[in-house]
């Protein structure tokens, strides 16, 4: 029986882990998370933070913290990264260090076509012996001192990821496979757990464009495809308006999941601050009040790159007026 137990702690904690990898709302302005072709890209550099509480009110719901920074290299033609993962869930935990770097050619209408790719390692937890429960629920059974449900599980995991990435001043499409590598998680647990612990690949397909409202509005519709090994299919459908390239506005439906609202600010000393809340379409809503994501991101233009002499040349052209300049014009 007590195998019983763990087997269906197991298969919970390792099946949400491969096929629940942290999900962001604001997965445009995020990319670098499930892409290493993304790195590079803007022509800057680019570091940012996201923290994410899903399922507000719920004890023990998942918390992502992310931490990422990014240049572009060599004219550039070549782009760098780095990316610090801490994803929580009860008494479970992963931490991933990853650096990351991207090739990038030159293409038609002013596009580039970026060959991405990513190595690291991730640290898997589980602090078994800090769990609590009562026992008596359980009839005729006690597993108080069960030792197989108060271990302590630490996995150190190498990986590797790619991806492709590609955009122009409108249209930027992209697919990645952030881990490769099937590890498997089982313990000495008499082969009970060799066919479920373990991980599941996950593949990534995103496409967007910016579409130009007059002089002073833009409309930028997005997609975010999930394809997870032993799950469904899974998407996002994400609309957001921008006003005069600082004033940011959306709304996304993950299916069967949420709906969400998105709101961004872009400083003009290259500071850009935003904010997602996610409302559950399920019966969870009547637990938890919605999830929070707020992501900071600073961007500076990098000597001599084609960003940077545009904007000197843009200074040059605009001395004499007033107009304000924001850093990078991309909305993506």
């Amino acid at each position: 029986m007590k195998y019983f137990f763990r087997l269906c702690f197991c298969f919970f904690y390792w099946a949400v882990q491969a096929q629940q990898d942290p999900l962001y709302t604001q997965y445009v302005f995020n990319t670098a998370a499930i892409n290493p072709a993304y790195v590079g890209s803007h022509n800057l550099l680019n570091a940012g933070v996201l923290y994410r509480k899903q399922w507000a009110g719920i004890a023990a719901s998942p918390t992502t913290a992310i931490l990422g920074m990014d240049a572009s290299l060599w004219q550039n033609r070549l782009g760098a990264g780095l990316l610090l993962n801490l994803d929580k869930i009860g008494k479970t935990q992963s931490f991933e260090f990853a650096t990351q770097y991207a090739y990038r050619i030159p293409t038609a209408n002013n596009g580039n076509l970026s060959l991405g790719l990513q190595a690291g390692f991730t640290q898997y937890s589980f602090r078994g012996s800090e769990l609590i429960y009562n026992s008596s629920q359980i009839s005729g059974n006690s597993f108080n001192n069960d030792p197989t449900l108060e271990e302590n599980i630490v996995r150190t995991l190498f990986n590797v990821g790619t991806g492709l990435w590609f955009n122009n001043e409108r249209l930027f499409m992209s697919f990645s496979v952030p881990r490769i590598i099937t590890h498997r998680f089982s313990q000495d647990t008499q082969g009970l757990l060799q066919s479920q612990a373990r991980q599941y690949r996950h593949y990534f397909l995103m496409a967007g464009y910016i579409f130009d409202l007059g002089e002073t509005f833009q409309l930028k519709p997005s997609a975010l495809l999930r394809a997870v090994e032993a799950a469904p299919l899974n998407f996002d459908v994400t609309l957001q308006s921008w006003y005069k390239q600082k004033f940011g506005t959306g709304i996304a439906y993950r299916y069967r999941a949420n709906i969400s609202v998105l709101f961004e600010f872009n400083t003009l000393q290259g500071l850009r601050i935003s904010y997602a809340y996610d409302f559950p379409t399920t019966a969870l809503n009547r637990h938890t009040l919605g999830s929070h994501e707020i992501m900071l991101r600073y961007q500076k233009p990098l000597k001599n790159t084609p960003t940077e002499r545009k904007k000197k040349k843009q200074d040059i052209l605009e001395e004499d007026e007033e107009e304000e300049i924001i850093i990078s014009p991309r909305l993506f």
